[in-house]
């Protein structure tokens, strides 16, 4: 599910397209949390949207969702606290692009105490990756600007 999400301003790291960015890291991986029985097949997601001068990228992990990530585009002169500051807003800015995973109840469901119940019989499934569950937090892991080149490089991603 791709649509835009409004429009804005080029920044210096709409050189490299949006495309090239997906192939070289949207490719299936098998993932696993914390033995081999809970492997599976995984595939990263690389948003659209953009923070900053876009020279980095940001790998965001969250707690239901790992092994898998969502990969987005954040300033290059970005530390670790202003990375912490802004995350609440990039994580509504994935939530914007991909959709919410997961029924969420005005109050916790009284049989098992969770907002997001599963063990109703009216349980809406959770929506597939990429959609975003992001009610039990997330990490985050930063790739540089140099190393992001290789990535694209080592697997021939650049376009023809």
């Amino acid at each position: 599910m791709t649509h835009a999400v409004g429009t804005r301003d080029m920044v210096p790291g709409d050189l490299i397209p949006l495309a090239t960015l997906k192939a070289a890291y949207e490719r299936e991986f098998l993932g696993t949390l914390w033995t081999h029985g809970d492997s599976g097949h995984l595939t990263p997601y690389v948003c659209e949207h953009s923070h900053g001068d876009g020279l980095k990228l940001l790998q965001i992990f969250t707690i239901n969702q790992r092994p898998n990530y969502h990969l987005v585009r954040v300033d290059s002169g970005w530390k670790s606290d202003e990375i912490s500051d802004q995350i609440d807003n990039i994580l509504s800015a994935i939530e914007e692009e991909c959709g919410r995973a997961g029924a969420y109840l005005d109050q916790p469901c009284d049989r098992c105490g969770d907002t997001a119940c599963k063990c109703g019989e009216d349980y809406s499934a959770d929506e597939a990756f990429p959609a975003l569950d992001d009610r039990d937090g997330c990490s985050w892991n930063v790739i540089s600007f140099a190393e992001m080149l290789h990535t694209i490089a080592k697997r021939n991603a650049w376009p023809n």
